[in-house]
């Protein structure tokens, strides 16, 4: 199956994404959230290494960006919130309730600026505003129509346009 135009090169080429997320990946799981947490606070050094190997070798790759890492706090509704600790113990739903306040798990526009002064120029991309997963039941039409327009529209706000998008965990769907 193919979802873009045939396009064809010259020579082979690779493409690199990175899906840019921090906390955002796991925002629906709260166990892997918890138990990943130490990953998220140690994102930023790996995006450090990461530039350091693309300006080295001379790389270019896409940064999919999760738009909400661009607010400047987190924002999470009490019925999303609800929704995802329904079936957790108390726990889990006082220790996720606790991760969601954590701001440095889930704001990164000094990342979107450390990727921009990359002296090889990189490609910003759209990961959706808060990471929905597109083919989950739940993601009506309406949804994902909003989820790209605000992903899209965070990124002009700082100076991008983006020109790829990349479904949360590869979850293609609604393409018209």
């Amino acid at each position: 199956m193919s979802f873009g135009r045939n396009i064809k090169f010259n020579k082979g080429i690779f493409m690199l994404t990175l899906d840019t997320e921090l906390a955002w990946g796991m925002v629906d799981k709260p166990l892997s959230l918890i138990s990943n947490k130490e990953y998220f606070c140690n994102t930023r050094s790996a995006i450090d290494g990461m530039l350091e190997l693309l300006e080295k070798y001379q790389i270019s790759a896409t940064w999919a960006i999760v738009g909400s890492l661009l607010l400047d706090k987190p924002n999470f509704e009490d019925e999303f919130i609800e929704d995802i600790v329904a079936d957790s113990t108390k726990e889990v739903k006082n220790e996720y309730i606790n991760l969601l306040k954590q701001e440095d798990i889930w704001c990164g526009k000094d990342i979107l600026q450390k990727i921009k002064s990359c002296l090889v120029p990189q490609e910003i991309g759209s990961h959706s505003f808060s990471n929905v997963i597109f083919r989950d039941v739940r993601v009506t039409k309406d949804i994902a129509v909003k989820e790209f327009r605000q992903g899209k529209d965070i990124l002009y706000q700082h100076g991008e346009e983006p020109i790829s998008f990349i479904f949360p965990r590869n979850e293609i769907n609604y393409l018209k």
